[in-house]
């Protein structure tokens, strides 16, 4: 987690060129992160994908959270008590 909230600030720092007012990079910015993120669902609902497709959605740092929160989700809770 530290490292994707390290990957979303650098991702914030890299769109505030392009932008005049704060406001409207932090909207867009936003929005670029869902957009980002949906590819994780275009891979999981896919029937053929093979793995490589995964590898290179794993390089978008929103996709590969949502791939990891969703494996680690489908593992069997290991330590009981």
């Amino acid at each position: 987690m530290l490292l994707f909230g390290f990957t979303i600030i650098t991702f914030a720092f890299m769109l505030t060129p392009f932008f005049d007012s704060a406001r409207t990079a932090g909207i867009m910015g936003s929005f670029a992160v869902n957009i980002m993120s949906w590819l994780y669902f275009i891979q999981v609902f896919v029937s053929n994908a093979d793995s490589l497709a995964f590898w290179f959605v794993s390089l978008i740092s929103s996709s590969c959270y949502a791939l990891a929160m969703d494996k680690v989700r489908s593992l069997p809770l290991i330590l009981s008590y």
